[in-house]
């Protein structure tokens, strides 16, 4: 159950010049990606007052996002079995614990603001073993069908085994985005009601905190894998046509999740003053 040699330079319809602009295209949005997953993954561990559960779901978030931007680093060649392998079990896994990690992100705000459950945290095992359990299960998939190899420079199912890439990824991932919008709709009303409260009630304040928290992760993941999901529907209705620019799309969006979140991660509050103090409070300290 390995990469046949067939695999392993099977290449779709793009050019040379093409293929080498994807791949320094994906390396530079997978670099800046990574530093700003790690840039989460620091605060969490320098910032003692961050270690709140809403931000311990981004941090496993962040944790994907590394892992995935890393395989986005490997130039596995046109006949390196071993490394494509390893490419695209990294892809297949901790790409789609990053987008069920967004799931949830987004059940634990529904269970925050629209149930106001203050436990929450009693579902992290049930988060991990879906998070990371269904992602290794479908990874796995692909193997007996020899369905791993090399296309465009990037190691992952091949075309001709498009059901496969539908199954391990494209259907999870549109069934996060229909999740996701039903429990946003929930969330919605739940926050207008709660606008209607007085404007200093405590739990007014409460619960947009805890939405400006997490509510735009899950936001991210469409605008990361819109025209990821454009482009592989393109590729399966005519197949040995690509077009560049949806590859390029694909490429620039689906590898910048992770700067995204690095984005929207220091827009909160909670972050922006913890950095506050301890850059500015050096500072001070030194004066």
């Amino acid at each position: 159950m390995g990469c046949t040699q067939s695999q392993q330079v099977a290449y779709h319809g793009l050019d040379d010049d093409q293929e080498a602009t994807l791949v320094v295209v994906e390396r530079a949005i997978n670099s800046l990606s990574i530093i700003g997953s790690c840039s989460i993954i620091a605060c969490w561990i320098a910032f003692q007052p961050l270690r709140k559960f809403a931000f311990k779901l981004v941090l496993f978030l962040s944790i994907s996002d590394v892992v995935g931007g890393i395989a986005g680093l490997i130039s596995p060649g046109k006949d390196a079995c071993g490394a494509c392998l390893f490419q695209a079990y990294l892809y297949s896994i901790f790409g789609l614990s990053s987008v069920l990690w967004t799931a949830c992100i987004g059940h634990c705000l529904n269970r925050a603001i629209c149930y106001q459950d203050v436990e929450a945290h009693r579902y992290e095992f049930r988060y991990h073993l879906f998070a990371w359990g269904v992602p290794i299960a479908l990874a796995i998939l692909p193997q007996f069908f020899n369905a791993y190899g090399n296309e465009n420079g990037q190691c992952w199912i091949l075309p001709e085994h498009a059901p496969l890439r539908f199954l391990q990824f494209y259907i999870p991932l549109w069934g996060v985005l229909a999740w996701n919008a039903s429990l946003y709709r929930g969330l919605i009303a739940s926050l207008k009601a709660v606008l209607r409260t007085p404007a200093d009630s405590l739990q007014q304040r409460t619960d947009m905190k805890i939405f400006w928290r997490l509510g735009l992760y899950p936001v991210i993941l469409v605008v990361c894998w819109f025209f990821a999901s454009v482009n592989r529907l393109q590729q399966s209705l005519y197949p040995g046509h690509p077009l560049f620019i949806l590859f390029l799309l694909h490429r620039l969006l689906a590898g910048s999740q992770g700067l995204l979140n690095c984005f929207v991660y220091g827009l909160n509050p909670a972050v922006r003053s913890a950095l506050s103090n301890a850059f500015c409070g050096r500072e001070a300290g030194k004066e």
